[in-house]
């Protein structure tokens, strides 16, 4: 069975707030799962979504801040 699922763990831009947390995706594709641009919050956000850490395989960062 194929599964391929995107968990949103956070859809805040420049500065999160008590309901929304910095941007950050996990997406589930036939067994890896890649995080997408994690910053501040986004284990929390893994807890509370119900995301264990050993269910990231690869880690995506799609640009930089301050370089």
């Amino acid at each position: 069975m194929t599964v391929r699922e995107l968990v949103v763990l956070g859809t805040a831009s420049q500065a999160p707030t008590r309901m929304r947390n910095h941007n950050g995706y996990l997406l589930r594709w036939d067994g890896e799962g890649l995080l997408f641009d994690p910053g501040e919050g986004t284990q929390r956000q893994m807890l509370l979504a119900g995301v264990a850490s050993s269910a990231v395989t690869r880690i995506c960062l799609t640009h930089f801040h301050g370089c």
